[in-house]
């Protein structure tokens, strides 16, 4: 009899043990998986290759000024400059065009704060003189870089 008193206090203790992880886990996994979301926003990046090998994408950035390497699933992204607005977009692609430089364009998920950052920083880039993107977006690519989620 004592022992069935212990056994069904132990399995109750393991019940409720389970029962309590389990809500706990499912919580924290909605709680995260939601500020995640709350903090992120997405940018428009331009891509000129994607590399199984980083050697490759190393030798796609040198031969062009700013660009970055992203690892992304097991490959490496080679992205050339980046843009929030339209209007931005369309001088950045009207830009590489006229460079003969070819690109793709894709959508990027990047921290709140780099989005901020990009969103005042198009406002003086839209003022600037052409000859000067390289140099501007050498900078921005830069941030971009620790801000890709």
């Amino acid at each position: 009899m004592i022992v069935v008193k212990k056994m069904k206090k132990t399995m109750l203790s393991i019940g409720l043990a389970i029962i309590l992880g389990s809500g706990l886990s499912l919580f924290s996994l909605y709680y995260l998986s939601k500020e995640k979301t709350e903090t992120q926003k997405e940018v428009t990046a331009f891509q000129i290759g994607v590399y199984q090998k980083r050697e490759n994408a190393q030798k796609a950035c040198e031969s062009h000024l700013g660009s970055i390497i992203i690892e992304d699933q097991g490959v490496y992204r080679v992205y050339i400059a980046v843009a929030l607005g339209e209007e931005w977009q369309e001088q950045m692609e009207k830009y590489y065009e006229s460079k003969q430089i070819d690109y793709v364009t894709k959508k990027v998920a990047v921290t709140n704060d780099f989005y901020e950052e990009l969103n005042k920083f198009e406002q003086v880039l839209l003022k600037t003189k052409e000859k000067i993107y390289p140099q501007v977006n050498q900078e921005l690519m830069q941030k971009l870089k620790g801000a890709v989620l």
